[in-house]
């Protein structure tokens, strides 16, 4: 009997303990979110501004031009950092966090409003705020499914950003090349790259 309670009391203590590393885990995981968000907003403001000023013209011929050899931005990124720059304030990036304020400003201007008038919305994760503001009672069977799919894109987006900046780092540091497991980086990166081109 004591081996049973003993065993019990150890899984009650390794709960706990997942418990405490979870809440860690989410507390950095929402203060990066917030970084993000408010770099985000500065970003996009300062895009705004060359963009419309035109001052990019100096050095590139296009927008496009200076978006990929200036900045290395995607047309999309751009744009999405610009909107959120116009359609929301400092103080709101930083409190709800990159994913909520780019699910914002895909409404319109008086819906964005109604939403902003709650004051529960910076202590929601991104799920609960999705599913609050877009309910699933009003999506159909394909909406719920297209939404798992934006998710999970969402998921692999972060992997590839992370697996960018390893590539940077290797790029930065010769040294890192000459691990002997550098070859088999290079032939998975080659069939992660086959599988998104198919």
């Amino acid at each position: 009997m004591n081996e049973v309670n003993e065993i019990f009391q150890r899984k009650e203590e390794g709960i706990e303990i997942l418990k405490l590393s979870t809440d860690k885990i989410l507390e950095l995981k929402n203060k990066v979110n917030k970084d993000f968000a408010q770099s985000v907003f500065e970003i996009g403001t300062q895009l705004n501004y060359v963009k419309s000023k035109k001052i990019y013209m100096w050095k590139y011929n296009t927008w496009l031009e200076y978006l990929s050899k200036e900045v290395d931005f995607s047309e999309r990124s751009a744009q999405s950092f610009m909107k959120i720059a116009n359609d929301l304030d400092t103080n709101t990036c930083s409190d709800l966090g990159y994913s909520k304020c780019r699910l914002l400003v895909s409404f319109d201007e008086e819906k964005r409003k109604k939403i902003l008038e709650r004051d529960d919305l910076k202590d929601k994760s991104y799920r609960e705020f999705r599913d609050e503001v877009k309910p699933k009672d009003n999506m159909t069977e394909d909406d719920r499914f297209v939404i798992g799919l934006v998710d999970k894109i969402e998921e692999i987006l972060n992997i590839l950003a992370q697996i960018r900046d390893g590539f940077k780092d290797i790029e930065e540091n010769p040294e890192l090349r000459k691990n002997k497991n550098y070859g088999i980086l290079l032939k998975k990166m080659n069939i992660l790259t086959e599988e998104v081109l198919k």
